[in-house]
C-alpha cells in the first residue's frame, strides 16, 4: 500500500516486513538469533519483536490506549482497513492496532497490509494505541470508526 501511495523504499520495506512478522506464529523464530537483514524480528509474548527496543515515551509523554470490539459482521476486511488507513494518516502520530483476541499485532494503523494480517473478525477486541500530542484525537477517531462498524452494521 505504501508503494502505491508514493512511500519511500524504506517505508515500503518496513511495511512488508511488518506484515510478514504479523503473519508469523508467536515463537516460530529461534530466540536469540538475529533475523535476516531486512526482516522484522518475530514478536515475543509482549507483542514486541525480540531484540526490539522498548517503546520510547513520546516527547509530550502522551500515551493513549483504548480497547474496542469489532462489531461489523465481516470484521476487518479490505474496505474497513482502507478507512482506518485513511483516518490514521491525518495525525502527527502513527497509531497501532493489536488484536487482543488472537494475539496478533501491533500493526501500524497506516498500513492496510498489516491491518489485514491481524485477521480481526466480528467480536474481536482490538487495542488502539498512540503516542504524542495527537494521540487522544487519533485513538478517538479510530475507535469511533470501529465502534460504528464502519457503517456496515
Amino acid at each position: 500500500m505504501r508503494a502505491a501511495t508514493g512511500g519511500t523504499l524504506d517505508e515500503v520495506a518496513a511495511e512488508a516486513a511488518g506484515a510478514l512478522a504479523a503473519k508469523q506464529p508467536h515463537g516460530e523464530e529461534t530466540r536469540g538469533e538475529e533475523p535476516p537483514r531486512g526482516e522484522a524480528p518475530a514478536p515475543d509474548a509482549s507483542g514486541a519483536g525480540v531484540g526490539a527496543p522498548a517503546p520510547e515515551a513520546s516527547p509530550t509523554g502522551d500515551v493513549v490506549e483504548r480497547d474496542v470490539t469489532v462489531v461489523n459482521p465481516v470484521g476487518l476486511h479490505s474496505r474497513p482497513a482502507s478507512v482506518i488507513v485513511k483516518a490514521a494518516s491525518g495525525w502527527g502520530t502513527v497509531p497501532t492496532v493489536t488484536d487482543l483476541t488472537n494475539g496478533k499485532g501491533p500493526a501500524p494503523a497506516n498500513s492496510m497490509i498489516a491491518l489485514l494480517a491481524l485477521g480481526a473478525t466480528k467480536d474481536h477486541v482490538l487495542r488502539l494505541r498512540a503516542e504524542g500530542p495527537d494521540a487522544a484525537a487519533a485513538v478517538d477517531a479510530l475507535a469511533a470508526l470501529i465502534e460504528d462498524g464502519f457503517g456496515e452494521t
